[in-house]
């Protein structure tokens, strides 16, 4: 496969953040995440608006970790809006 990839580490217990873009087998793709098992979150204005933890699970809109496969919260009132089981 052809491709470009970029790791960063940091860290005694190595976050790995990746970023990729690849041809494999036919598909074009672009990957962004981590390499390691940690945590991926999504930072706007300094301020933590989603994540994706270490098992798939996302929440949206307030720091933290997701106990459910989607979590929506608002931001002003950090109350929680939808919790959804997959």
């Amino acid at each position: 496969s052809n491709r470009a990839l970029l790791n960063l580490e940091a860290g005694i217990n190595t976050v790995i953040t990746r970023l990729q873009s690849r041809y494999d087998t036919g598909f074009n793709l672009g990957e962004v995440g981590t390499g390691s098992n940690h945590d991926f979150r999504f930072i706007t204005n300094g301020s933590e608006r989603m994540r994706i933890d270490n098992n798939g699970n996302v929440r949206v809109g307030e720091a933290s970790n997701p106990e459910t496969d989607l979590q929506v919260y608002n931001i002003v009132s950090a109350q929680l809006l939808q919790e959804i089981f997959v």
